[in-house]
């Protein structure tokens, strides 16, 4: 019989780490975790939040904060391993490689989850928002061979410069990347580029959207409840108006 995993303290995370773990909301002890990555420049702080609306049944919401700070006077942060501008946009490159935001990860899911505190890598999912979700992608497509839940991508498809490593071929995580209809980084060639890298990968579209962000409506957040509820293998515990409530704070 499969021994039910413990929550991590702050002794089990590695001691770089800053993040939010809410305390679970329900008397059932949580058999799944969800790491949440927020985006380029931002913080974790508001994603702890977002992470306790999406209210999924069994399931502990850990909020981290990227590695490195950006070089401006705001407080802001950024997974990459350099800062690069784009010169097509003017702004931040978010593809920047992810060696840090790797090492940090395998200190989160090897050394606490998994090693200390028993929990299996079918039961850790991710939802990344832009630079935040292209390391989470990163990090998947670095062990194809494993089986995560899945992740979340919005505003962001696979990193340019990685392919599934090893021998493994397809990396087995599934995965959901949510794009803007018009406009967005996630291009039919970054489509394609998914499916050659992924089993199990799906590109929504928001439609009417003219660039890419957060969700927004309930038509937008659906299709993340399903693809967790989906892998979790139920979405019996949402509370009712979950979903309007999400998406008018998520924005």
């Amino acid at each position: 019989m499969a021994t039910t995993p413990s929550i991590p303290q702050k002794d089990d995370f590695p001691k770089s780490l800053v993040y939010t773990l809410p305390p679970p909301t329900t008397p059932t002890p949580p058999t799944n975790i969800l790491i949440l990555m927020h985006g380029l420049g931002d913080l974790h702080n508001s994603f702890a939040t977002l992470g306790t609306q999406l209210a999924l049944p069994e399931t502990a919401v850990l909020a981290i904060q990227a590695p490195n700070s950006l070089p401006i006077p705001e407080e802001a942060y950024h997974w990459g391993d350099d800062v690069i501008f784009d010169n097509s946009t003017g702004g931040l490159d978010s593809d920047a490689g992810f060696t840090r935001t790797r090492a940090l990860l395998a200190g989160i899911v090897d050394d606490a989850l998994a090693g200390r505190c028993g929990w299996c890598a079918r039961g850790i999912f991710f939802f990344g928002y832009g630079q935040g979700g292209l390391a989470a992608l990163d990090f998947v497509l670095s062990r194809p061979g494993v089986e995560f839940g899945g992740v979340v991508s919005a505003g962001a498809g696979a990193p340019a410069k990685v392919e599934a490593e090893g021998e493994g071929g397809k990396c087995r995580t599934p995965v959901l990347v949510c794009a803007a209809e018009k406009g967005s980084v996630v291009s039919e060639a970054g489509e394609g580029r998914l499916e050659e890298l992924f089993v199990d990968a799906k590109v929504v579209r928001w439609k009417g959207r003219k660039e890419d962000g957060m969700m927004q409506t309930r038509d937008e957040l659906l299709p993340v409840m399903e693809f967790y509820g989906r892998r979790l293998g139920s979405i019996a515990g949402v509370p009712e108006g979950a979903l309007e409530l999400i998406a008018g704070r998520a924005s």
